[in-house]
Parts: structure tokens; C-alpha cells; sequence
């Protein structure tokens, strides 16, 4: 990656200019229009950009399964072009090389750049961003860009590019208000992702007539969790390769991540970028910032997860249970337009098989535009009775959630990117190196 001289700019300024382009283009028309986009993403060349292209798309689990399959290529020597969002510290951690985050001298020119090319259409914040990604990614000369949708998959930008292999790693309620209010709707928005005659990636092993309907329409051959890759009992993954099952150990930081951690193994196979046994063995992976994050600070142990709808909550206390976690506190937040009563529902509720039980519960500010004070979080929650705290200040909220239990007990942070971001800061769990966050 080239270097960058500029001693000025921030990836706090370059997210200053990227919003304050989106704010500009936002007056050009009142709808924003896909087509338009990808029509200037076809005239700048920016829908093939590289010589294989992966899209992956899904409710949960896209940033674990990008950071996987990145790591899996570049540890065989594939130049790798990722770009991912939200971000959580800086805005630079959405485009990155081999898991090096751009730089932003670097990162400024290209948006100016797609700037330029695209004066004439509405973009948001997002299209900007992923237009400008796929810019850099043709001035890197990678061998594998790997796009992350944003929101949904049909209209969102990153279908502008034309996917050698579409990942979907599952789909559940969220953005609603957006996306539509069933399982059916929103499969109809995420399966768009998918090219005709190019397989599809899917991490979800529940019957789903939609995205069945659409591949086999679009004779696009699916790869399934539990049946064509995915865990299995003696502590093994599986993929299928060339028609035929391989078994991979699974490494024993990625117990806890196996289903993201297969998938990524089986579209690498997709791409013909299979590591073998041996290689895979000595491969060195760290777990996406963020996610089932762990530390010990301030006496106690901290869980970091960024789980923002009530399907990932589900998630996050059955694998917090297959650690033995059986108890835990937590500090709460989300934003305005998120389910609170059902995000709650699935923190506090029985659930059919082993997870953990919350025995505290703190809630907390959000912040941003999208932010919801925890006075309001509160209101929301009337039949929530007992257990719950409010503390607007996040630094008191942790101190509070401390004093809740006993200090073998973990406490755990939730509900937001925007909060799993101050904690980190807050407890000083933030990394200093330059990767990709």
C-alpha cells in the first residue's frame, strides 16, 4: 500500500468529508436510486474490480465471517481487498488491505475521486464509502475484494458488484421499518446478492423458500450450514470441495466463532484458495474486535459484544453458555429505531436450550443521531420490573454494573456498536496497532 505523507489528516477528518459529501448529495434527489448507482459503478468499471469478488451479506455474523476469510487468504500470500461497516473506533477501519486499514491521505484522494465521477447522483454515506473501496481496490491490485452489504442486499451498494461467490450468513429480524416485517421479506432483500450460475454461502441451516426458490431460478448452486460445510462433534469442520468433504481442527481460539469460521473456510474453497490441514495449523487468527471480546481490567472480566438485535442477543448467551458462563451482568445500549422490548425479551427470557441467565442489568446512553437515552430505554421497558438500572454516564454504568455481583461473575457490554466502541475506550481494551478493526 502506498505511503501516505500527509501529516493533517485523520480518519476523523476523512469521515468528516465523507459525510459532509453525502450531506451535499443528499439534495440532488429526493429518492436515492440504485440504478443510477450501479449504472456508475458499470461506466467507472468499479462492478469488477478484481479477479474474484465475494459479497456477503446476512443479519448477523457478516463482520466475523469477513474477518475470517480475510485472514484465511492473506496467510496463503492472496492480496485481499475488504471493506465492512459500521466501524467502531475509526473511520478507516471500513477499507483495509491484508487487514491493514487505508491510510488516510490515502483514503481522502479516493473519495474526491468517486466524488468527481458521481457529481451528478444522490449518494449516501454508505455508497460513498463503498464506491471509494472498490476504487482503492483496483489501485491495490487485489486478487480478492471482499464487500460487506450494508443493509439488506438488493438495493444496497454493494450489489453494484458482480460476486464470483455470495455469502449469506443468516437471516432474522432487523431494520424492519426498512426491510420488511417477516422472515419472507427481508430473505427477498438479502438473496438479491446472489448471480446467476455463481453458488451461494449460506450459514443457516433453517428451511428458507425463498432463497431456494431464487437460486434454483438463478441456477446458482447453494452451499448449506449443516450440509455441505459446517461443525462437526469431535471438535472438526467441514467443507465441500470439489464435490467431495474435506475436515479441517478447528483452531482453539475459534470455538466459540465456528459457525462464522466455516463458512469463511468454505468460501475460500469456493474461491480455490483451500488451505491444507497443515497449513491451516499453522496459522496465527484473532477474533474481530468487538465480538465475543474479552479482558480483565478494573478487577473484573469484561465481555464486549456487539450484538444489536434480538437474534445475535440469543446467540451470544448460548455461546457465552458453551463457555461456561453460566451468570452474568450487563450494560445495555441501543439506538432509536432498534426493538427494545424484544431486544430485552431476549436477554431476560427462557430459552430452550443451555444460556446464560442475567442476574443485573444497567442500561445506558447511546449517542449519535440515532441515539436513545436510558430514560427512554427504561420507559419502553414497563413490564421489565426488577433488575434493571439506569445510568446515562457509561463510566458510572460500568462501576454500577460492578457492584451488581460477585467479581467471578462477567460482565458484559452490549446493545450497539456506538457502546461497544465507548467501553472499549473506557476500559482500555482499544489496540494500538494499525489493523483492521
Amino acid at each position: 500500500m502506498p505511503a501516505d505523507l500527509s501529516t493533517s489528516i485523520s480518519g476523523e477528518s476523512v469521515e468528516a468529508l465523507v459525510t459532509k459529501i453525502a450531506k451535499q448529495r443528499s439534495r440532488l434527489a429526493q429518492d436515492r436510486s440504485f440504478a443510477k448507482i450501479r449504472d456508475v459503478a458499470r461506466d467507472l468499471g468499479l462492478h469488477r474490480i478484481a479477479e474474484k469478488q465475494v459479497v456477503v451479506g446476512g443479519t448477523n455474523g457478516k463482520g466475523s465471517t469477513v474477518g475470517y476469510l480475510q485472514q484465511i487468504l492473506s496467510q496463503q500470500g492472496v492480496r485481499v481487498g475488504v471493506t465492512t461497516s459500521p466501524h467502531l473506533h475509526s473511520y478507516l477501519e471500513r477499507i483495509s488491505l491484508d487487514g491493514v486499514r487505508v491510510e488516510p491521505g490515502q483514503c481522502a484522494d479516493a473519495i474526491r475521486r468517486i466524488a468527481d465521477a458521481t457529481s451528478d447522483i444522490a449518494l449516501t454515506y454508505f455508497d460513498l464509502t463503498t464506491l471509494t473501496a472498490l476504487h482503492l481496490f483496483r489501485q491495490w491490485d487485489v486478487d480478492v475484494a471482499v464487500v460487506e452489504v450494508g443493509l439488506g442486499g438488493r438495493l444496497d451498494c454493494a450489489n453494484v458488484v458482480e460476486s464470483d461467490v455470495a455469502v449469506i450468513t443468516n437471516i432474522d429480524l432487523d431494520h424492519t421499518a426498512l426491510l420488511g416485517n417477516s422472515i419472507e421479506d427481508i430473505s427477498k432483500e438479502k438473496v438479491a446478492i446472489v448471480r446467476p450460475n455463481q453458488p451461494l454461502v449460506f450459514a443457516d441451516s433453517r428451511d428458507n423458500l425463498v432463497v431456494d426458490t431464487y437460486t434454483e431460478n438463478q441456477a446458482s448452486p447453494v452451499f448449506t450450514l449443516g450440509r455441505e460445510f459446517g461443525r462437526v462433534s469431535d471438535g472438526s469442520v467441514f467443507v465441500t470441495r470439489n464435490g467431495a468433504q474435506a475436515r479441517y481442527a478447528i483452531p482453539s481460539c475459534m470455538n466459540h466463532a465456528s459457525e462464522s469460521f466455516s463458512t469463511a473456510l468454505q468460501t475460500a474453497a469456493l474461491l480455490d484458495f483451500s488451505p491444507s490441514n497443515v497449513t491451516l495449523g499453522t496459522m496465527r487468527f484473532s477474533t474481530p474486535v468487538g465480538r465475543l471480546e474479552q479482558g480483565y481490567t478494573r478487577d473484573r472480566h469484561w465481555i464486549l459484544d456487539v450484538a444489536h438485535n434480538p437474534a445475535a442477543i440469543r446467540y451470544l448467551r448460548q455461546t457465552l453458555a458453551h463457555q461456561n458462563i453460566l451468570e452474568c451482568v450487563v450494560v445495555f445500549a441501543c439506538f432509536s429505531d432498534k426493538d427494545v422490548k424484544s431486544m430485552f425479551t431476549s436477554l431476560t427470557e427462557p430459552m430452550n436450550c443451555v444460556a446464560t441467565k442475567v442476574i443485573g442489568m444497567v442500561i445506558t446512553d447511546s449517542h449519535g443521531t440515532r441515539g436513545l437515552s436510558a430514560a427512554a430505554a427504561r420507559r419502553e421497558l414497563k413490564r421489565f420490573h426488577r433488575g434493571i438500572q439506569v445510568e446515562s454516564d457509561l463510566d458510572l454504568a460500568l462501576s454500577v454494573a460492578a457492584s451488581l455481583s460477585d467479581p467471578q461473575v462477567p460482565i458484559v457490554v452490549l446493545g450497539s456498536f456506538d457502546v461497544v466502541s465507548r467501553a472499549r475506550r473506557a476500559l482500555a481494551m482499544c489496540e494500538s496497532k494499525n489493523g483492521a478493526t
